[in-house]
């Protein structure tokens, strides 16, 4: 390449970037003028205006959005206390039902109970009686034997007792005072004694059958030897 050309391209490069600034700061002056131009033309108390119409909105949006939020949250509150009261009115026909059914449960298990412990008590009772029957009727022997007899008279001779010294021998007669009679009263004693032990019986197990409810199958010694009309 030549020196000419060289110079030549130099010289056109130098003036292509010379023109390209020259546009740039027409265009930034341009730019800046337009821009002081619409602010100058700008009405600070329209926008203060068109703020504070704005936030009126807002705020009408906002309460308007509060008036709904609060409706929704009194229906949901009334549907809540609805739904409690359902639920409450369902928990306390719940608690009915159970309280029946415990009450019939504990109603068959007193009847079961008290049936068990009814036999129990009948059975225990009426041993009872037996028991307490038999030992008044020991008892009624015993005093019979050792308090009822009488000193049978005496049958024996009459003795002599000799009582000896040197100088004087005696001897003495002793009799018996008693002597039996016809009849032997004591046999009737004994009579009475046992025909009122029989009578005794005969009341208590009459008393025993009232309060227990059961007949007893006791027969009567005295009956069997009484002649059938």
């Amino acid at each position: 390449m030549n020196l000419s050309t060289i110079r030549l391209a130099s010289s056109g490069i130098h003036t292509a970037w010379t023109s390209f600034n020259d546009y740039r700061r027409r265009k930034t002056a341009e730019a800046y003028d337009a821009l002081a131009d619409a602010t100058g033309d700008i009405d600070l108390e329209a926008l203060k205006d068109r703020g504070s119409s704005l936030l009126d909105d807002s705020r009408k949006e906002a309460g308007r959005v509060t008036q709904a939020a609060r409706i929704r949250l009194s229906k949901a509150l009334d549907a809540a206390s609805e739904q409690g009261k359902e639920l409450a009115e369902q928990g306390k026909d719940l608690v009915a039902q159970a309280d029946k059914s415990s009450k019939k449960l504990t109603k068959k298990a007193r009847k079961k109970a008290n049936k068990k412990l009814g036999k129990k008590d009948k059975k225990r009772c009426w041993l009872t009686w037996l028991i307490v029957l038999a030992v008044s009727a020991i008892a009624g022997v015993l005093a019979w034997v050792f308090f009822g007899r009488k000193e049978q008279p005496g049958t024996t001779p009459p003795r002599v007792e000799e009582y000896g010294s040197d100088e004087d021998t005696s001897s003495t007669l002793v009799y018996s005072t008693s002597t039996p009679s016809e009849g032997s009263t004591e046999d009737q004693e004994q009579e009475i004694d046992s025909e009122e032990f029989l009578a005794d019986l005969d009341e208590q197990l009459q008393q025993h059958q009232e309060t227990t409810g059961r007949h007893a199958l006791i027969e009567d010694p005295e009956e069997d030897d009484q002649p059938k009309n």
